[in-house]
């Protein structure tokens, strides 16, 4: 089983990660806590949501839209407090009355502090203490609260370097620690417990973190790894994006098209926040239906709502087996083995094949002579041009034609042409059904170390390197032993990529 990161962090390079701006379910999640604001105001903002949304431009757009969000959720909440309806995580006013100037002194005080994630200094409070005196009463701590909300060391993720010691690893502060922990989890800023811990310096032996990672997994807030890791890794997003035609499928309603969608939400979820292994996502006994989908499936009813329920042993197990995956991977008009390979080399092998050649175009107009997709492909593949990517892809993909274009399963096509699911995931890895490669797939090293690589790229904000060969081998052997998505974050964060860093030589390129 996975055990201690600390063997991994003896001395070497913890790498550097950029700046790192607030995606758009971050920023959402933060003032959600901060303020007790529950209208996904991102929803307004250019779209963003990668891990990587430091790399992009901070654009007169995005901050014109910041600055709209701003006063509304200040306004929204100054709202509830004067109405008693605040959460009590999310109070603002910490004295009163707040149209004092102390009073409303610290209110603003205690905002930073909790909004820029730190202690703050007399230098960190100056330009927002000084709208006090410019505008009066309570609309003036509203403009300060507002001015926080647009501040950098809100929007950005701040972790400093002293200059002299730059380029020379070293530990993060408790309160960065804690920021990292907190976003790694919630996806949101650190609560009052983790940042106590952070003010008291409680967060600087791995049993220390190990005991916050437990507490923070529990929290409902948690469900925010299952949203941002499995957007990130396993592409959750485009199942929303799915658009069956409506004349070749009129079943496929907007209806069953949320039904898709829930159940591998909540059986990602389980998966990720519950004690089975992380090769589940292929082969798990269970998944979540209720009568609607159930029925889409052939399966007998699950009785009212969703439920938990136990799937015979079949091609129905896992993430393959699932609508959701086999209808976003589909075309409007019909399955897609290259969209459906291309996912499992992508997302579960991290194999991505290379861009096709230029003027490559889709499948020959000779292929639509046949019906089964298998024939079409290989008249592709008879291009050499095409061959190389398509070895790959398609015995993945041609694997689920048993599943239509909704996710429904069948054993021969329209035309009674039966299906054949064979294929291989690569030399000596031959299977005849799409349950003996779903096994194989589970069973390669590939899979082992493309989960550890996402879960670390995820987790400290860039990809794994050859100074972070440790880390990624045992947590590889975590995931082949059955460790459960805890453990492997257990790994990450007390890792010193995660708990150290360094910086960068001025106007150098990250």
């Amino acid at each position: 089983m996975l055990g201690s990161a600390m063997s991994c962090n003896v001395d070497g390079d913890p790498g550097r990660v950029t700046l790192r701006r607030l995606t758009g379910p971050q920023y959402d999640n933060t003032v959600r806590d901060l303020l007790g604001d529950a209208s996904y105001p991102s929803s307004a903002f250019p779209k963003d949501d990668s891990f990587e949304a430091d790399l992009m431009g901070f654009s007169t757009l995005l901050f014109e839209k910041y600055e709209a969000a701003a006063e509304r959720i200040v306004t929204d909440a100054w709202a509830r407090e004067a109405a008693g309806q605040q959460p009590p995580s999310a109070k603002l006013w910490t004295c009163t009355p707040v149209t004092d100037a102390t009073c409303g002194a610290q209110v603003v005080k205690d905002f930073a502090r909790r909004a820029f994630r730190k202690p703050v200094s007399d230098a960190d409070l100056a330009p927002y203490l000084s709208l006090l005196g410019t505008v009066p009463g309570a609309e003036g701590v509203q403009a300060a609260l507002q001015a926080l909300l647009l501040s950098p060391q809100f929007l950005f993720r701040v972790e400093l370097d002293q200059v002299a010691t730059s380029l020379t690893p070293h530990t993060l502060s408790p309160h960065e620690l804690a920021t990292r922990l907190s976003y790694l989890v919630w996806g949101s800023t650190p609560d009052a417990q983790l940042l106590a811990k952070a003010d008291a310096g409680q967060l600087s032996e791995p049993s220390a973190i190990t005991s916050e990672l437990t507490r923070m997994l529990a929290d409902p807030k948690a469900s925010a790894l299952t949203e941002d890791f499995g957007r990130e890794w396993l592409g959750l997003d485009a199942i929303s994006k799915a658009t069956p035609d409506p004349v070749l499928f009129p079943e496929g309603t907007s209806a069953l098209l949320a039904d898709m969608r829930e159940e591998t939400r909540q059986f990602v979820s389980e998966i990720f926040l519950g004690s089975a292994p992380l090769s589940g996502l292929l082969g798990a006994d269970f998944t979540y239906l209720n009568d609607r989908l159930a029925a889409h499936y052939g399966l007998p009813s699950p009785g009212a709502g969703w439920t938990r329920v136990t799937l015979p042993v079949g091609p129905r197990r896992g993430m393959l087996g699932q609508a959701s995956m086999l209808t976003a991977t589909s075309t409007a008009s019909r399955t897609s083995a290259v969209r459906r390979g291309k996912w499992i080399a992508t997302r579960m092998l991290c194999s991505s094949p290379p861009p096709p050649p230029p003027n490559v175009g889709g499948l020959k107009p000779e292929a639509a002579a046949y019906t089964s997709e298998r024939q079409r492909l290989e008249v592709h593949r008879a291009d050499p041009q095409c061959a190389s990517c398509h070895q790959l892809i398609d015995p993945l993909g041609l694997a689920m034609e048993n599943f239509d274009a909704l996710g429904r399963f069948r054993n021969a096509y329209a035309d009674g042409t039966p299906i054949d699911p064979s294929g291989d995931v690569g030399p000596g890895k031959a299977f005849q059904t799409l349950e003996q490669m779903r096994e194989l797939v589970a069973a390669d090293s590939r899979f082992d170390s493309c989960v550890s690589s996402e879960l670390s790229t995820y987790a400290l904000g860039r990809a794994l390197r050859a100074e972070d060969a440790c880390l990624g081998a045992q947590l590889a052997e975590g995931v082949k032993a059955g460790a459960p998505l805890s453990k492997a974050l257990e790994i990450v964060a007390t890792s010193r990529a995660f708990t150290w860093r360094r910086g960068e030589a001025q106007g150098a390129l990250p």
